[in-house]
C-alpha cells in the first residue's frame, strides 16, 4: 500500500472550496484501499480526535483518514495581510513541516501538495529524504515569486495534476508527466422532488419572482481577480421587474460592494446578497433558483468555479461566461447558454432566452445531468491514483 502525506497550509475551518476539495480528495484516495493518506497542516484548529471527527462530518466524509494538526508558532502570523508576517509564516510553516517529515520519515513514500509556498518542504522531502513528489496545479500566479515557486514545484515533482487543460498546457513546459483532473464534483441529491414554494418560504426568498441565482465567493478569486458578478447585476436593467438576483456566499462583508452597486444602479430592490451557508443548506438555495449563472471568475487558466459541477447536476438551466477554463466543461447550446462578451446586455439576453424557452432549457438540463455523472469524487480519485501508479509504482 502506498503511503501519501498530503501537505497544506490552508485553514481547516475556512469556508473556502479549497479546503473541501482537499478533504474529499483525501477521502476517496483513502477509500480506494490502495493508498493510506495523511493530511498535515500547521493549523491548530483541530486539537482533538473529537474535533477531527466533527470536522470530517461537516464535510460529509464517510471514510476517515489521518489528520495531523501541528502546533506551530507559524499560526501567529498566518493570513495577517502584512508582508513581513507572511514571510515569517512561510518560513516557520516550512520548518515545522520539515521537522514533522523527518520525524515520520519511515511512514510515507509520497508528498502530495498544491501550494507553491510549500516548495521548500517539498524540495527537502525529495532531495534529503528521497521522497517522490506530486504537485496539484490550480493557478498561474501573477507575481514573480508565485510563478517561480509554482514552476519549480512542477519541475521537481514526479508528476503534476492540473485542474484544467489550460493549466496542463502551461506546465508541460516544466514537466512532461502531467494529467488534467477537474477539481470538484456534485454531492447533493437533486433527483428528489423539491417543493420550490416551501423552500422559498423557509429561506425568505420572493415567491413571485424569477430568481437568477449564484452560490459561492462573490468578491475576488484566489488570484485577486473579480468574479464578475457586477455585469450580472447590471443585466437586471435589461430584464423585466419579474427577474431578481440572489447571491449566497458573503463571508465577512466582502461582497457588500455588490449591494452598493445595486443601489447606485437603482436595482437594490431586486438584488439580495446573503451570507455564506453550510453545504447542506446550499442545495436548498439551488433548488429555489430558476436560472443558475457562472460568472467570469477571473478567466485565468486555473479559474474553474467549483460550483459548476454541482450546477450541472441541479436540474436547473445554466448561463455561463465564456472563459478558457469554463468552456472546457460548459458548452454553448449543449449543456448551457454561453455569454461571450460578458456584457450586461448579453447576460440579460441569454437569461431571458433560457428561462422563456422551455424546450431549450429542458434539452440543456438533460445533457448537463449526463455530463455531471463524469465529475465524481470517485472518478477523480481513480484518475489521480492511476496516474500516481503509472509514474511511480512502475519505477
Amino acid at each position: 500500500m502506498i503511503s501519501i502525506f498530503y501537505l497544506t497550509r490552508a485553514r481547516f475551518l475556512s469556508q473556502r472550496a479549497h479546503m473541501h476539495n482537499i478533504i474529499k480528495t483525501c477521502e476517496v484516495l483513502e477509500d480506494s484501499g490502495e493508498v493510506r493518506v495523511s493530511l498535515i497542516d500547521c493549523d491548530v484548529e483541530l486539537k482533538s480526535q473529537e474535533s477531527i471527527h466533527d470536522f470530517l462530518k461537516l464535510h460529509n466524509v464517510k471514510k476517515e483518514f489521518a489528520i495531523f494538526s501541528l502546533n506551530s508558532f507559524a499560526n501567529k502570523f498566518k493570513f495577517r495581510g502584512i508582508k513581513i508576517l507572511t514571510v515569517l509564516e512561510f518560513l516557520l510553516t516550512n520548518i515545522a513541516l520539515i521537522r514533522f517529515l523527518i520525524k515520520k520519515n519511515n511512514e510515507f513514500e509520497i508528498v502530495y501538495f498544491r501550494e507553491h509556498l510549500l516548495f521548500p518542504v517539498a524540495f527537502f522531502a525529495k532531495y534529503f529524504l528521497g521522497k517522490k513528489l506530486f504537485f496539484e496545479s490550480h493557478y498561474i500566479w501573477n507575481n514573480w515569486y508565485g510563478r517561480l515557486l509554482t514552476n519549480l514545484s512542477a519541475k521537481i515533482s514526479l508528476g503534476v495534476i492540473a485542474i484544467t487543460e489550460a493549466l496542463g498546457i502551461e506546465y508541460k513546459k516544466y514537466n512532461k508527466n502531467i494529467i488534467t483532473v477537474f477539481c470538484a464534483a456534485p454531492e447533493f441529491d437533486f433527483l428528489k422532488v423539491y417543493d420550490k414554494e416551501k423552500i422559498r418560504k423557509e429561506l425568505k426568498l420572493p415567491l413571485d419572482k424569477t430568481i437568477i441565482g449564484y452560490t459561492g465567493n462573490m468578491a475576488v478569486t484566489g488570484l485577486g481577480d473579480p468574479f464578475g458578478l457586477e455585469e450580472v447585476i447590471k443585466s437586471l436593467k435589461y430584464l423585466s421587474e419579474d427577474f431578481v438576483f440572489v447571491g449566497v456566499g458573503d463571508k465577512t462583508g466582502e461582497a457588500q460592494f455588490l449591494v452598493e452597486l445595486a443601489k447606485k444602479e437603482k436595482l437594490d430592490s431586486r438584488v439580495m446578497i446573503l451570507p455564506w451557508s453550510e453545504r447542506r443548506i446550499i442545495v436548498n438555495y439551488i433548488a429555489a433558483f430558476d436560472v443558475l449563472i457562472i460568472p467570469k471568475s477571473g478567466g485565468a487558466p486555473g479559474n474553474m468555479p467549483t460550483k459548476t459541477y454541482e450546477y450541472l447536476a441541479s436540474n436547473k438551466p445554466i448561463v455561463a461566461c465564456a472563459t478558457e477554463p469554463i468552456l472546457e466543461v460548459m458548452h454553448d447550446k449543449i449543456n448551457c447558454l454561453v455569454v461571450k462578451t460578458n456584457s450586461p446586455e448579453e447576460w440579460a439576453e441569454k437569461i431571458k432566452e433560457i428561462y422563456t424557452n422551455n424546450v431549450l432549457a429542458e434539452k440543456l438540463i438533460e445533457v448537463a445531468k449526463q455530463d455531471s455523472k463524469v465529475y465524481t469524487w470517485q472518478n477523480r480519485a481513480k484518475l489521480i491514483l492511476d496516474f500516481i501508479k503509472s509514474v511511480y509504482v512502475k519505477r
